[in-house]
């Protein structure tokens, strides 16, 4: 096996936080897509089907190339190299 990977998409789920707030009230939050691409080419990531999210939009990238665009499920995002993109689920969706 090899355990070397030079891209990698990460969901957070905003809905499925376990702990409770210090109140002992459920946390919620937004879902958010994190595409990490350690290579120096650019990648592109295939995002996952609406059962994750029907849009995306951009909340952070370290590269400033990336455009601030909405996306849809199955749509491909490229990554600049030794970048990082965040993508949060947006509203309505």
């Amino acid at each position: 096996k090899t355990w070397y990977a030079k891209s990698v998409m990460i969901f957070l789920n905003g809905k499925a936080i376990p702990e409770p707030d210090m109140h002992g009230r459920r946390i919620v939050d937004n879902n958010m897509l994190l595409l990490l691409n350690a290579d120096a080419g650019a990648i592109s990531f295939t995002l996952p089907s609406p059962d994750y999210g029907a849009q995306w939009e951009l909340a952070i990238a370290t590269d400033p190339a990336v455009p601030d665009a909405v996306h849809l499920p199955g749509s491909t995002v490229r990554v600049p190299g030794r970048s990082i993109v965040v993508l949060m689920q947006s509203e309505g969706a």
